[in-house]
């Protein structure tokens, strides 16, 4: 028994050196790591920290919650006192949109149609693939395909109401006409009837985008032709009003 004993003497004392290092080691390392976290802080000026102490009379540059807070302009800039009565100004109306003559007017009126058309097809295109997409599980989900249905209806109505803006122009009404066609036959399409349509409609909205860059360009040389007759007309005026007041002088 005292064997024993004696063994577990032997061995407290031979681990107590190691113990004891391995105190003095962690001890010796704790400022060295409080220094490193402390390095790892970034410095602060406390100047400018009192502003976010509540408790400091420097709070929000002295701004306390029971003090009023300037509103609505009242308080006036510095160098700025000459316009303190800002608000009692009265309001600038926008200025109308300069007229560029009747044929610009046109050519600008037709173009807007054709985007107002190509716009109504974009919104219209992804509910026509949404009610291809439910066709298989419409007998399951019959709110769903009911409203896929309404949805798409009134997508195609707003394209519908726009075909008379096209009653003059046969070529586009036609390919308008094939897209309308094909979107109310939707419920009878599968993956590859669907994709022959999709691709249909997508020549027809890049030909819409090809004539709005046309017209673009045609409503540019409306503009510039406008400007130059109305210059013209100014210096034969000019002219005219010159000639008028030499013969009065003579």
């Amino acid at each position: 028994m005292s064997s024993s004993q004696d063994k577990e003497t032997s061995s407290e004392q031979t681990a107590s050196p190691a113990t004891s290092a391995a105190a003095s080691g962690s001890a010796a390392a704790a400022p060295q790591q409080q220094q490193q976290e402390e390095e790892k802080v970034p410095y602060v000026d406390p100047e400018f920290a009192k502003q976010f102490d509540r408790n400091n009379p420097e709070w929000h540059n002295s701004q306390r919650s029971d003090e009023a807070v300037v509103l609505g302009g009242a308080k006036i800039p510095k160098g700025m006192e000459a316009h303190a009565n800002w608000q009692d100004l009265p309001e600038v109306a926008p200025a109308p949109p300069q007229d560029f003559g009747p044929e610009y007017n046109r050519i600008k009126a037709v173009r807007e149609d054709f985007n107002a058309v190509k716009k109504a097809i974009s919104k219209m295109m992804p509910l026509i693939a949404n009610v291809v997409r439910l066709v298989p599980v419409k007998d399951k989900k019959p709110k769903t395909w009911a409203k896929a249905l309404r949805l798409r209806d009134e997508a195609l109505a707003k394209v519908v109401a726009l075909q008379p803006k096209f009653d003059d122009q046969a070529e586009y009404k036609e390919a308008l006409q094939e897209v309308i066609e094909g979107a109310k036959r939707a419920e009878e399409y599968n993956a590859n009837t669907h994709q022959t349509y999709k691709e249909k409609t997508t020549r027809f909205t890049q030909l819409i985008f090809r004539v709005q860059r046309e017209m673009m360009q045609d409503m540019k040389k409306a503009k510039q032709a406008y400007l130059a007759a109305q210059k013209e007309d100014k210096d034969a005026s000019s002219a005219g009003a010159d000639k008028t007041d030499d013969a009065s002088s003579q």
